[in-house]
């Protein structure tokens, strides 16, 4: 998870840092920005995991065979 979200916010630096070469965000403001990315994609990254993980392999396996069985 976590080289998934380094990954995502190297991607940026090339923009990132473009904004401070044309002074519209200053070194600090984009660190700012930087950290509040980082949040919030650590936050997408945990609620994907935890809906993996709602799906529990034995539950995956009592439903097909419920299913199976029906037909």
């Amino acid at each position: 998870m976590a080289e998934t979200v380094e990954q995502i916010l190297e991607r940026q630096i090339p923009s990132l840092q473009d904004l401070v070469d044309r002074r519209i965000m200053t070194v600090s403001e984009v660190k700012s920005l930087v950290e509040q990315r980082r949040s919030f994609e650590y936050r997408l990254a945990r609620r994907a995991a935890r809906k993996v993980q709602s799906f529990s392999l034995p539950r995956l396996f009592n439903c097909a065979f419920a299913r199976g069985n029906k037909n």
